[in-house]
């Protein structure tokens, strides 16, 4: 009940108690027409409260609906949310993963990069030990042949100074 309807009732009310006061100077009619105003008190009286009532109903009826609404609003607001959330990690797990990823490719590509230059100076290496070999034999054999030399040479003084002394030797028996 709106409070225009609630006003007029109250100016009812007032109405009929002015009525009664004015009816009061005849006790016979009085007595009935109090009766009468008496029941219309209690019916405007009624009638106020279930007015009263339906309004508190429908106020609570509106407060609740305004409740089951907020609630569905911040469930709706909560969903997306989540839903927010879920898709950011879902980003940041896939962001997380792209980066390991590339992570695992550069360590890779570092490796054999590193396998290809431990390769490279095993082969350099390998190739300076070969040299290395190679110029000792070839110094050994040059040492060899110097020696051979040097011994027939010797074998050759050695046998010249013989059969020098052997000459000389025969000489001077053939001088005696």
């Amino acid at each position: 009940m709106s409070l225009q309807a609630i006003s007029r009732l109250r100016t009812a009310v007032l109405t009929a108690t002015f009525g009664l006061a004015i009816t009061t100077a005849h006790p016979a009619r009085v007595s009935a027409q109090q009766h009468s105003l008496h029941e219309e008190q209690e019916d405007q009286a009624r009638a106020a409260k279930a007015a009263r009532d339906a309004e508190e109903d429908q106020l609570r009826a509106v407060n609740h609906a305004a409740h089951e609404a907020q609630e569905d609003q911040a469930r709706v607001a909560k969903a997306a949310r989540d839903a927010e959330e879920d898709q950011l990690r879902a980003v940041n797990h896939a962001a997380h993963e792209a980066q390991e990823e590339q992570a695992r490719a550069a360590k890779a590509v570092r490796d054999a990069e590193e396998d290809q230059v431990r390769a490279a100076n095993h082969a350099a290496h390998e190739s300076q030990e070969a040299q290395a070999r190679a110029a000792k034999a070839a110094r050994d054999a040059e040492e060899d042949l110097q020696r051979a030399v040097n011994q027939a040479a010797h074998e050759a003084q050695e046998d010249q100074a013989r059969a020098a002394r052997k000459a000389a030797h025969e000489a001077h028996e053939a001088g005696e």
